[in-house]
């Protein structure tokens, strides 16, 4: 309890929900903030260009898959720089207590190919392979069915490592965009789970959407909605300190 306290405190003393509101806010209208990613092959710029071909025309199934990647990949980001600052300005039990509560996230970490079996998507496996390097460096697949997992892994490492230090909060919306680039792959196969009306399980944490500046949290927009109500009741992990999952049983 005390390791979840002080990351939820760490959001309230570092994270910057208005800019947080302001990037969600913009993905619905097709825009990301504060910049969109720059490629650095050829690869890139051609997924650059489907990227901004799905923003211009908005539609409503590609841009939720997008938006919710998104939220997601700067959620884990914000985490670990949030628990870094918490630990080095507070230090004693503060750091002890969210430490212990990174170990215990790892030790009931679930295998790639564990994920396989429970029918996990693509992109849905390949965010919590991310979660579990950004907590340990590591990646539990002791079963070696990484494969491709694996090999995404080492082209987002780069981004990864570099943003959890810095103070700047653009550096993590940057981040995010640009690991979107690389996990574009992935992020095409959900757009085709949407279209064949696959149902979505996956929540975006509502008290990581943006705060209202006394410490309370506001709720995303997508709960106000049927559907959203509908994601509460079937998923309860928080995308942070659980997993991303589609298609499985809840966290």
């Amino acid at each position: 309890m005390i390791g979840v306290a002080a990351h939820e405190c760490g959001h309230i003393n570092f994270s910057n929900f208005e800019k947080r509101r302001i990037y969600a806010s913009g993905i619905r209208e097709g825009i990301l903030y504060p910049e969109l990613p720059e490629p650095k092959n050829e690869e890139e710029k051609q997924v650059l260009g489907e990227l901004q071909v799905c923003l211009e025309q908005k539609k409503e199934k590609e841009l939720r898959v997008i938006r919710e990647t998104l939220l997601y990949l700067h959620n884990i980001l914000e985490d670990m720089y949030i628990e870094a600052r918490q630990c080095a300005e507070y230090g004693g039990i503060v750091q002890k207590a969210i430490r212990f509560l990174g170990r215990w996230d790892m030790e009931q970490a679930e295998s790639i190919r564990q994920m396989q079996e429970y029918g996990m998507d693509s992109l849905s496996i390949m965010k919590n392979v991310l979660l579990q390097y950004l907590r340990s460096k590591k990646v539990n697949d002791w079963e070696r069915a990484g494969g491709i997992y694996m090999e995404m892994l080492e082209r987002c490492k780069e981004t990864l490592d570099e943003v959890v230090i810095p103070a700047d909060e653009d550096v993590r919306f940057r981040a995010a965009n640009r690991l979107l680039l690389i996990l574009w792959e992935f992020v095409k196969e959900a757009f085709e789970q949407e279209e064949s009306g696959k149902e979505d399980t996956e929540q975006i944490p509502p008290e990581y959407e943006g705060g209202d500046g006394a410490g309370k949290w506001k709720e995303s927009a997508a709960t106000d909605t049927k559907e959203g109500e509908e994601k509460k009741k079937t998923c309860g992990c928080r995308s942070g300190r659980g997993t991303a999952r589609k298609g499985s049983r809840g966290g």
